[in-house]
């Protein structure tokens, strides 16, 4: 992707279908940091920066005459994402570049308040088995 399409998509308002996040896997006894592609619910907001995310082999920080040399990742291979903001007061989500598409309309801030509320209290609703049906045999 050229600056000049960089610049163009800057601010405009895109569909995420796709997110990236961050795991820990463990190959040839050395954990991996590796970008995973997952699936939502499409959601709309505007594209507010790009980034350059890294992958590869988490080592282990080590303690020698010059001091600690720090966890560091060796391996390296990158991959290329825009960053979206839902609202301005919401974390910013890593997107692929194959994971939007423009335009949509965004939602208002209260009905992100409304969809979080409501999950709050079903998870306090079963943690006080309001909600919970027992099954009598």
């Amino acid at each position: 992707m050229t600056k000049q399409q960089k610049l163009e998509l800057m601010g405009k308002i895109v569909t995420v279908k796709k997110v990236l996040y961050r795991t820990y896997e463990s190959v040839e006894e050395a954990p991996w940091r590796k970008w995973r592609e997952k699936n939502i619910n499409p959601r709309t907001g505007w594209i507010v920066g790009f980034r350059i995310v890294y992958e590869g082999k988490y080592n282990m920080p080590r303690y020698d005459l010059f001091g600690d040399l720090g966890p560091y990742l060796s391996d390296l291979r990158p991959a290329k994402c825009v960053l979206v903001a839902f609202w301005t007061n919401l974390n910013l989500v890593r997107v692929p570049l194959d994971g939007f598409e423009r335009g949509g309309v965004p939602k208002i801030y209260s009905d992100y308040i409304k969809e979080v509320r409501d999950a709050v209290y079903i998870r306090e609703s079963f943690e006080r088995k309001e909600l919970m049906v027992l099954e009598r045999g």
